[in-house]
């Protein structure tokens, strides 16, 4: 099962926080985890670099620099991902319906308080969040009667940053963005997709536009180079198939997330569709 949850934080007083927050709304995430299920827990802190979750920074903030400026008049947002099903379980059974009525943010003895005001697990209440099987995710693509698109665009929201053979590579270059979702998919999906995959990505995928913007990420004690914007991807080859298995992976970012430090709030993804314009441009987060 895959789940994005959106949940709504209302700050109690004006405060300047850090900009980055991705690593704290981390931790506070497993906590909430810790506290209900400590052998899963001890999992994600001691398992693989494929992390069966996201979670994002804290969005919807006005930026000043490199702080932060909270308003009680403005509603925040915060969004965690699970990608597995005992997590995904766990998060829907236990952690959402018992939701503290506040977070603090901020070390020392001064804390910032954000109140919980809401939590969203339906597109219809909020454009970032959703619940949906695997099951039901390949039905709908890869198992569709319909002619499969040759085209797809992607929009990478927060910076995205990629790591290849020791270097930072600020592009979205095909290979490299499906060979991570692929490596994700097949970690914690009931169906696995096969070896070609990758082959498919590399010689049969092309960009075709892009409208992309470099990133300096100040973060983890020293500096990433990454990227925000919007790709479009293109299968050259007409192989009905392998271009269905694209748009399932392209369906599947947006709960898995691209690139490194997905954890930390980087590399929050979706893909676009035409008919979906006004609501992207009105998206919550995108200030």
């Amino acid at each position: 099962m895959l789940v994005s949850a959106v949940i709504a934080l209302k700050p109690a007083e004006i405060a300047t926080i850090h900009a980055d927050q991705g690593r704290a709304m981390n931790d506070i995430f497993l906590g909430w985890v810790q506290a209900r299920d400590a052998a899963l827990s001890a999992e994600l802190h001691q398992g693989s670099e494929i992390r069966p979750y996201t979670v994002s920074d804290l969005r919807g903030a006005s930026p000043a620099g490199s702080s932060r400026v909270l308003h009680p008049e403005k509603t925040l947002w915060w969004r965690i991902t699970t990608l597995q099903e005992r997590l995904s379980r766990l998060l829907l059974e236990h952690i959402l319906p018992a939701l503290p009525d506040h977070i603090l943010l901020g070390e020392g003895q001064d804390p910032h308080r954000l109140d919980i005001t809401a939590c969203h697990t339906s597109p219809s209440s909020h454009p970032w969040a959703n619940v949906i099987t695997y099951e039901e995710l390949t039905q709908s693509r890869l198992m569709a009667a319909r002619k499969p698109r040759t085209a797809r665009t992607i929009e990478f929201v927060t910076p995205t940053v990629f790591r290849s053979k020791q270097r930072i590579l600020p592009f979205p270059l095909p290979e490299l963005v499906v060979n991570q979702w692929v490596n994700k998919w097949n970690n914690f999906a009931p169906i696995q997709f096969p070896a070609g995959m990758q082959a498919f990505a590399a010689e049969s995928l092309a960009v075709s536009r892009y409208v992309l913007r470099s990133h300096t990420v100040r973060q983890f004690g020293g500096y990433l180079l990454g990227f925000t914007g919007r790709v479009t991807y293109i299968a050259l080859e007409e192989d009905a198939y392998w271009q269905r298995a694209f748009q399932t992976l392209t369906d599947f970012a947006f709960y898995c997330g691209t690139g490194a430090k997905t954890s930390f709030g980087l590399g929050q993804t979706r893909p676009i569709n035409l008919n979906r314009a006004k609501i992207i441009q009105k998206d919550p987060g995108a200030g």
